[in-house]
């Protein structure tokens, strides 16, 4: 497995991959926040109503308790995953933004779960850049049946 790259307030730093039992240390102490942040995902409102304060508060109450935790939780997993990365964590608070933070735990990700695919399919997820197969009643112009898969 090869080191990765990561970008933070403008300085490179160098990840290498774990050996297999502290990844496995740090994945088992991921388990649990991880759970939790896929449950308030699926628990919460599949449609709001934007039109009155109460809805666009519902909104924003799912979102924050989901948000707030999860970037600690990325941090914490950048600064225990790389001892480059903790030496330099006070750079880093003070300096780093969220999304560069985000990408880094991205390719940290990747070390931790090496899955190849799957873990591209998470971060395009993730990163709102994920293409998502859609079907329609129609024909399409070039005769095909209108449906169109990620599998194609």
């Amino acid at each position: 497995m090869q080191n990765v790259i990561v970008k933070l307030a403008g300085r490179e730093y160098e990840i290498k991959p774990l050996p297999i039992r502290p990844a496995r240390e740090i994945r088992q102490r991921l388990t649990e926040p991880l759970i939790q942040v896929i449950e308030m995902l699926r628990n919460a409102p599949a449609k709001t109503d934007l039109s009155d304060a109460q809805g666009i508060g519902e909104l924003l109450g799912s979102v924050k308790t989901i948000l707030v935790g999860s970037i600690d939780l990325c941090l914490d997993l950048l600064f225990s995953y790389s001892p480059e990365l903790k030496a330099d964590q006070e750079y880093i608070e003070n300096n780093a933004y969220d999304d560069e933070a985000l990408k880094a735990v991205l390719e940290v990700l990747k070390l931790l779960y090496p899955f190849g695919g799957l873990v591209k399919k998470l971060a395009g997820l993730v990163s709102g850049l994920a293409a998502l197969g859609t079907s329609t009643n129609s024909r399409s112009a070039n005769g095909d049946a209108g449906q169109t898969s990620s599998t194609k």
